[in-house]
C-alpha cells in the first residue's frame, strides 16, 4: 500500500516538476550523476521514461561496468535477458544483438511496442506453468507465484542463439536462471544479477562458482539503496 502510494505520488509532483521546467534542467545536467539519480526518481515503474532517459534499471556503478565491458566488445556482443525493460533498449544501442525470455504477457506487449523497429532485439513470451502437478522444477520466490514452475521460462535460452557475452538474471525464478546461465555464457563473459542484497539469492550466488563483483549503491528510479552483481570466471 505505501508503495503504490509512493508511486502515486511521485508522478504527481513529476507533473509539476515538467510544468515549470525542473525536468528539462536535470536531464541538461545528465553528466552529473546526482542529478540524473535525482530526474531518475520521477520514473519509478515507468519504463518509457526510463528508455527516455537512456537508464537500465540496475545500480549505476554496475551500469558503467557494463558499458565499459560492452564497449570492449566494439558492439559485437550478444546479449541474452531474463527479465526485459529498459535495459532492452539501453543493451540494443550497445551491442550486437539482444534476446529476452518475458513471462508477462500485458509486459510483453509493452516490449514490443518499446522495441519496434529496433532491429537486434528479439525475444519470447513463456509464462509459468501453474498448479503443476509434479515438484516444482524451477520456482519463484516472489510472493504471488508460490505454485508456478518457470521451467520452460528458464530454459529459454537454450535456443535463444548462445553462448552468451552477457546474461542478465533480472526477471523470476533467479537462482535457476542463473543455474542454467553459466552454460551459456562465453569463457570471458559476464553474468549481471541484479537485486543481489535479497537474502533469497545470496546462496545461488556463492555457490554457482564464478567470482562476484559486487556494486551496490544507487540505482535509477529507486529511493533506496540497491545491489547488482556481476558474475565473473575470474579473468574479466
Amino acid at each position: 500500500m505505501l508503495r503504490k502510494i509512493y508511486i502515486i505520488l511521485v508522478h504527481t509532483i513529476r507533473v509539476l516538476a515538467k510544468k515549470v521546467g525542473l525536468l528539462s534542467l536535470l536531464e541538461s545536467r545528465r553528466d552529473r550523476q546526482s542529478l540524473l539519480y535525482v530526474r531518475s526518481l520521477f520514473s519509478i515503474y515507468d519504463v518509457d521514461d526510463m528508455v527516455q532517459l537512456d537508464l537500465p534499471w540496475w545500480t549505476f556503478a554496475a551500469a558503467a561496468y557494463v558499458e565499459n565491458f560492452l564497449r570492449s566488445k566494439n558492439g559485437e556482443a550478444n546479449v541474452f535477458e531474463y527479465g526485459p525493460g529498459a535495459s532492452t533498449v539501453w543493451l540494443a544501442k550497445r551491442a550486437r544483438q539482444v534476446a529476452f525470455v518475458e513471462h508477462d504477457g500485458d509486459f510483453a506487449a509493452v516490449l514490443r511496442r518499446l522495441t519496434e523497429g529496433v532491429y537486434n532485439v528479439s525475444g519470447v513470451l513463456i509464462p509459468p506453468e501453474i498448479n503443476p502437478r509434479q515438484a516444482l522444477v524451477a520456482p519463484s520466490g516472489r510472493v504471488g507465484y508460490e505454485n508456478c514452475d518457470f521451467e520452460n521460462y528458464v530454459a529459454a535460452i537454450r535456443d535463444a542463439g548462445g553462448p552468451f557475452d552477457m546474461i542478465v538474471i533480472d526477471g523470476r525464478a533467479r537462482n535457476a536462471c542463473l543455474k542454467e546461465a553459466v552454460k551459456h555464457v562465453k569463457p570471458n563473459g559476464i553474468i549481471l544479477f541484479d537485486n543481489s542484497r535479497r537474502e533469497r539469492y545470496r546462496l545461488a550466488i556463492e555457490q554457482v562458482g564464478f567470482s562476484p563483483l559486487r556494486f551496490p549503491g544507487l540505482a535509477p528510479a529507486l529511493p533506496y539503496l540497491e545491489e547488482t552483481t556481476i558474475l565473473t570466471r575470474g579473468g574479466t
